[in-house]
């Protein structure tokens, strides 16, 4: 029965919380108390067994979507700071953090200005 209830956000939910969001950011984002998005992350949808929040920072390159990796390596390369490629691309700031820095080390990252 407490399923039924959320299944309108659960889609909404595993989409912010697979870009990288905390439960309480979904929360917010969504208008529900935090303990019903643990709810839905954890007891519904299982979204941190399909899709753990831990990420290898060796394979972060291949492991995000392709359209947002180019992005972040493009605005990189011409020295936007990861905080204002985080805000324009709305990631977590850790998140672009490590990729910028894996991308330096694998020399896809070329400074243009």
């Amino acid at each position: 029965m407490a399923a039924n209830k959320y299944k309108n956000i659960s889609p909404a939910v595993l989409e912010l919380y697979s870009k990288g969001y905390t439960k309480n950011q979904i929360a917010e984002a969504l208008g529900i108390e935090t303990n019903k998005a643990a709810y839905i992350i954890y007891h519904l949808l299982k979204a941190n067994k399909e899709c753990p929040r831990k990420m290898s920072s060796t394979n972060l390159v291949e492991l995000m979507p392709r359209d947002q990796v180019n992005r972040i390596i493009s605005l990189a390369s011409w020295g936007y700071t990861a905080y204002e490629i985080a805000e324009d691309i709305c990631l977590p700031y850790n998140r672009v953090q490590v990729l910028i820095k894996e991308a330096t080390q694998k020399n896809l990252i070329k400074k243009m200005v």
